[in-house]
Parts: structure tokens; sequence; C-alpha cells
């Protein structure tokens, strides 16, 4: 499936030029409810101690996983706003595994996954809240929703790093598309002599558009190629 990576230019032609993405880490997501389940059963006093233990166990994981976001909507202009820098950054079109259980859609909702205080110390303990784990790996809240994110997690242990970074390689036929912001100073000139030189030849280059009329983003979407023989973000 083809899905989208939003970056500010520099990041997207980092990510160009050293044919890799940046993984991000758990704890420092912009959603402050990542991974934080709704506990119930508890005494009113201990809410305060369990959502601070939660805090330390999203903690411990982003030690050792981290994500890489990307969106199945390159029109939106929110996500262009906030995720391309106000349509000055780069979207970068993917070709991406279509195995639901290595790239995870999202599901939102405004109900948090829930675990039951006296569950989580009785006799079946794993068996109540690995089901509660696993859906806080693809659930986010309803005002989420226009992201339509999709997620591939990441184990830190077998990525590069640099910088003070963690990043995925992704092998080139990978990379499909590479839209321009409206807004953006890059150059299509620039970003194809990017490509070229890092092996991308195969790689369009579109700008974006505000439609007249909507509050959509258009831009050139026709594409000779087709996904059959070309390598996936995720695949591997």
């Amino acid at each position: 499936m083809r899905l989208f990576r939003y970056l500010d230019a520099f990041g997207a032609l980092q990510t160009i030029e050293h044919s890799r993405l940046r993984v991000g880490r758990l704890d420092r997501l912009n959603d402050p409810f990542e991974f934080m389940p709704a506990i119930t059963g508890l005494k009113e006093e201990a809410h305060d101690l369990a959502e601070s233990q939660m805090r330390k166990f999203v903690a411990h994981i982003s030690q050792n996983a981290g994500v890489i976001c990307f969106s199945a909507n390159a029109r939106e202009p929110v996500l262009w706003s906030h995720y391309g820098d106000h349509h000055r950054g780069i979207v970068l079109e993917f070709s991406v595994t279509d195995d639901s259980e290595k790239c995870m859609k999202m599901e939102y909702s405004d109900q948090r996954p829930t675990l039951d205080a006296n569950l989580m110390f009785g006799p079946d303990n794993e068996g109540h809240a690995k089901p509660v784990l696993k859906e806080l790996t693809r659930r986010k809240s309803g005002g989420w929703a226009y992201e339509k994110e999709y997620r591939l997690y990441e184990n830190l242990a077998e990525c590069e790093i640099t910088g003070g970074h963690y990043y995925r390689p992704f092998d080139k036929p990978a990379l499909r598309r590479v839209i321009l912001g409206w807004r953006s100073d890059v150059e299509s000139s620039y970003v194809n002599r990017a490509l070229s030189k890092a092996g991308f030849a195969h790689c369009l280059v579109t700008r974006a558009k505000a439609v007249s009329g909507t509050y959509l983003i258009d831009y050139d979407m026709s594409d000779p190629f087709s996904d059959e023989g070309f390598t996936k973000v995720g695949d591997d």
C-alpha cells in the first residue's frame, strides 16, 4: 500500500540522502495518552500513583521500542500544517508492507483500553493485561482521526544510530514520490538532483497546491509504476 511521511524540508532531504527513516521514541510522541491505559478497581487516592507507574512503564518500553509513523492521506491541510512545517515541508510517499501485524492501522475511540487492578494482581494477570497492551499499540483518541495513521514498530537494538537518534534504512525502490509543500522554498530541480545522486532515479517529484473552492491540498497523483516487484518498507 502507499503511505505518506510528513517532514520538514531538512528532515525529508536527510531521509533521501541517507536512505533511512528516523524512528520516533514512544515516550516523546506528541500525545500524552500514548500507551496509557485507563485503570479501574482502584481507590481514589491510588490513581495518581498508578498513573506515575504507567508513565515509568512507557519510559521503560521506550528504551527498547520505537515507531515510524505514516498517514494514508497526503491532502489534509491540517497534517501539512502540523507535521509538514506549515506547508513549507515535504511529504514522501512510500510503498509500505500490507501486513497488518507489521504496519498497524491506528484505531480511534474516546474510550481508552482499560486495565482492571483487581485482575492485574490475580492468577490470570498476564491473560488480562496482554490484550489491553496490544490494544494500546493501535488505539488513539478520536480527536486524532484526521491523521489516518499507520505505524511500524521498531526494535531499537536493530536500528542504526547517529546524532542521538535511531534510524531504519529502507530499500531505494520503496520511495515512490516526493511532494513539495506549496509554500516550500525547495526547488524541484534540487530534489531531482538529490534523488539522482542517492539512487532514486525512479522517484516522481511534484508540488502540492491549494485547491480552489475547497480546503484540500492537491498534487499530481499520476504514477506510471505499479508496486509489483518493488520492495516495500516493513517487508523485511
